[in-house]
Order: structure tokens, then sequence, then C-alpha cells
């Protein structure tokens, strides 16, 4: 029996309580909506639309766009792995206050 928020557009039945985001009913086989709005067999099958609406699998996306090939462990779509480094510098200079003292403590060997 089917509740009457379960009820498709012609108001037949729909056995799942599911419909996709045309607003057709998904059928028992597929009862899982996914983030695309299609029906599927797995609720587990995590798919996104990208910045393009494509669906495709969250994991598939790079740089908000579904990656036809691999999505390296940098998040870049067919990368090398190679990501890139931030490093910290500190550098500190002798306590001067004219180009002088800078040339005369001998941190600076030559003006360019």
């Amino acid at each position: 029996a089917c509740c009457a928020g379960d009820l498709n557009a012609d108001g037949t039945c729909c056995e799942s309580g599911n419909h996709a985001l045309d607003g057709a009913c998904c059928p028992a086989s597929a009862p899982h909506v996914n983030g695309c709005g299609l029906c599927t067999a797995d609720e587990t099958t995590v798919m996104q639309l990208d910045s393009n609406s494509k669906c495709c699998a969250a994991s598939a996306i790079a740089g908000g766009v579904c990656c036809d090939g691999e999505v390296d462990e940098c998040g870049e779509c067919q990368g090398t792995g190679d990501c890139p480094r931030k490093i910290g510098l500190v550098l500190s200079v002798p306590d001067v206050s004219t180009a002088e003292d800078l040339f005369a403590s001998g941190w600076v060997q030559t003006l360019i």
C-alpha cells in the first residue's frame, strides 16, 4: 500500500518511495537517489554535480569539475603527485639603522 507522498504524478504507487530529479519514481531495483538526483541501487555511491552540472563520483572531481582520468593525492586531474609544498622561512638581520651599518656588520658583502 502506498502513502499519499509515495504516488507518481499519474496517481500510481511509487514502490521505492523515492523520486529522481526529473520526478520519475525510482524503481525497486534502484530505490536510492544520489547527489545528482539519479536513481541508484547502491545508497553508498557518492555522486554529485560538478561546476558544469556534469554528474560524476565525488572522488573524481578535481578543481570543481569531473575528471575523466585519475585524481592524484594533490587533487589534480591527471596529476603526477607532485604537490606544491609550503615552507615557512624566518630571516633575521642585525639591528642596523643605515645601509652603511648593514655593510659594516658583514651581513652584506657587495652592493648590487
